[in-house]
């Protein structure tokens, strides 16, 4: 019994540090929002937010994100935008909860010609439709 019960709060404390994992990894990508400027170039950018796997904490085996997220082309007409995106916003739905990271828990930072001409979802819908780039947006 005693084994048991041992086991069951394991469970509950480790499964309850991914939670906190993935927020202490998403508020620190928020954090190094602050340093971004608009105008810097890629290279700078991507050095500010970090890149590599994030993994938070002792207990969180299934707690990595990857720095960027992930990054994407969008291709228009006239122009062609690079958007890399972070992990900054985590929405837990649970302690167990093992779920993709969505894109309303990412912020892209946009890229034109190798410069941040921002980085968050306004702008990215506002360029999107600017410059008629292949791309449905939600968050």
């Amino acid at each position: 019994m005693k084994k048991t019960i041992l086991f069951a709060m394991l469970l509950l404390f480790g499964s309850g540090c991914a939670t906190v994992s993935l927020s202490k990894v998403a508020v620190a990508n928020q954090n190094k929002l602050e340093g971004l400027m608009e105008g810097m170039n890629k290279e700078e950018a991507l050095k500010t937010m970090g890149s590599g796997q994030v993994r938070s904490g002792l207990y969180d085996f299934y707690a990595v994100v990857k720095n960027p997220y992930k990054t994407e082309v969008l291709k228009g007409s006239h122009k062609t935008i690079e958007v890399v995106y972070y992990f900054t916003n985590w929405s837990s739905g649970g302690v167990w909860e093992k779920r993709p990271i969505t894109d309303n828990e990412l912020t892209p930072l946009i890229f034109e010609d190798g410069k941040l001409i921002a980085y968050d979802w306004n702008s990215l819908r506002e360029i999107t439709y600017k410059y008629e780039l292949d791309k449905e947006l939600v968050p």
